[in-house]
């Protein structure tokens, strides 16, 4: 009844508070601000601008990887023990695509530095690639030139962004693809052959053949849960110095390695998960004779495997994302066939924690993540790997597939040990986009040494001498980081 008497006492003024909500809906939604256009039209083309920056500063106390042994020019070097470490560097990127019909080209410059330092830093090319494309919107191309490049989860292949100055190939790569259904074609040079010459300034010195690879991916997207992917890599090496301590260094000299690989992953309902195989084959030619730490090691043959798992709980607060997984490499046993996995050109920090501590080589892990989300476009996590060797007689490698130290064979001899375990690795973080535009992280790290750790260390010398003359490790490291990463375009 008072719900019916209001509507007659109103209806007089039905038509004026229609138009009034007209007049004050108009200009609400005239405030709200359409998504610009990334591209820019002039003429018949389409140009599309990149602007990013990126800033961080890291402490790291007591390094795995300063100090003590270290290799220059094909010798051996004793440096003095770095304790603590702290380094600012920054990385600016400016570049420009362009897009007429079929055909684009992009051009990104980069400029990478220590702060301080005039000798590290690096003006270059990031970036030099003319491509044909289809208009598909997952289009079939062929590009050359200088382009980053990363197949699957980057643990063969992978643009290595996180580095200081990220990784791009000089390559000619070409995509088909047809429906769910895709092809690819790469090679690439990753060291131009020597002498070069005069034209190019490089008439002498020791002849090489460079350093080439090649792949072949093939994919198909069966469903949401079932993405299958299938890799074939070949890398010839005839160059790179002689390392005197690193038999994986010798082994990735010269020689020829191929590599097959089998992903599959998916994800739906808040679930995700990875699972890859891969297996390799060929030769280290500068491991047939008398040369590096083995002998008569002239055959490879070494597989590895990967698998994790994550769930999204989108239904209870702050929308917690647990993952598990674990991975294995084979490593050397020092046998007659070697048999250490090379990861070939893969991401750190992405698969392998925030101190790049290990590579996808000799390596047995098993990791846990915990992440949830505090407030909007934030996430807090913290990661947790335990490592160990594969094979006590193998090296210990880490981020960057720089050795770490070895036991087996280490200079100066080490005493027999059947211990593998590197240790524990925590990871804290704290990533936040305050804008669309910036990118914060904040995060600290600790690494609880096992026994195998600080034995390697202390062959490479990276210790304190005690009143013995032997060499001690301290049983904790650490690391500190901030990084802000602004992209404009």
């Amino acid at each position: 009844m008072i719900g019916s008497a209001v509507v007659r006492r109103l209806s007089p003024l039905a038509p004026t508070l229609t138009l009034l909500t007209l007049l004050v809906a108009a200009p609400a939604r005239a405030q709200v601000t359409p998504l610009a256009p990334r591209t820019i039209a002039v003429g018949d083309f389409q140009l599309e601008p990149l602007a990013e920056m990126r800033a961080r500063v890291q402490y790291r106390r007591e390094p795995e990887d300063l100090g003590g042994w270290q290799e220059a020019h094909g010798a051996l070097h004793v440096q003095e023990y770095v304790r603590n470490a702290w380094i600012a560097d920054s990385r600016a990127r400016l570049g420009l695509g362009a897009e007429r019909g079929p055909v684009r080209l992009q051009i990104t410059l980069q400029d990478a530095r220590v702060f301080g330092s005039r000798r590290d830093a690096s003006t270059t090319a990031y970036e030099a690639w003319i491509e044909a494309r289809t208009s598909a919107a997952r289009p079939s191309f062929l590009r050359l030139g200088r382009q980053a490049v990363r197949w699957g989860e980057g643990r063969l292949l992978g643009a290595a962004d996180w580095s200081p100055r990220g990784r791009s190939l000089d390559a000619i790569r070409g995509r088909l693809r047809v429906g769910k259904v895709g092809a690819e074609l790469l090679g690439a040079v990753l060291d131009a052959p020597s002498p070069a010459g005069p034209a190019y300034g490089a008439a002498a010195g020791p002849p090489s053949s460079g350093t080439e690879l090649a792949g072949a991916r093939l994919e198909a997207e069966i469903d949401p849960w079932i993405h299958l992917e299938l890799y074939a890599l070949a890398r010839v090496a005839r160059s790179g110095d002689l390392s005197y301590r690193s038999t994986f260094a010798n082994a990735r000299a010269a020689g020829e390695l191929y590599t097959g690989a089998l992903r599959l992953s998916g994800e739906g309902r808040g679930l995700s998960y990875g699972v890859e195989g891969a297996y390799q084959m060929g030769s280290a030619s500068r491991l047939a004779g008398p040369v590096g730490l083995t002998a008569g090691a002239a055959d490879v043959a070494a597989w590895a495997a990967y698998a994790h798992v994550s769930r999204r709980f989108d239904e209870i607060a702050l929308s917690p994302t647990l993952r598990l997984g674990g991975a294995y490499a084979t490593g050397e046993d020092g046998g007659s066939t070697y048999r250490a996995f090379d990861p070939i050109l893969p991401d750190p920090f992405v698969a392998h924690g925030m101190m790049d501590l290990f590579a996808w080589s000799n390596v047995v892990e098993a990791n846990a993540r915990l992440a949830v989300a505090p407030f909007t476009d934030a996430e807090l996590a913290v990661d947790y790997r335990y490592l160990r060797l594969a094979e006590s007689a193998g090296e210990w490698l880490g981020g960057y597939l720089t050795p770490m130290g070895r036991l087996a064979g280490a200079l100066p001899p080490a005493p027999a040990s059947s211990e593998t375990e590197l240790g524990h690795e925590i990871d804290a973080s704290f990533r936040w986009e305050p804008w669309p535009v910036v990118d914060v992280l904040l995060a600290y790290s600790i690494f609880a040494r096992g026994p195998a750790a600080r034995a390697a260390l202390a062959t490479s010398l990276r210790g304190s001498f005690d009143a013995s003359g032997a060499v001690t490790t301290e049983p904790l490291s650490h690391q500190g980081l901030l990084s802000v990463r602004a992209r404009l375009f």
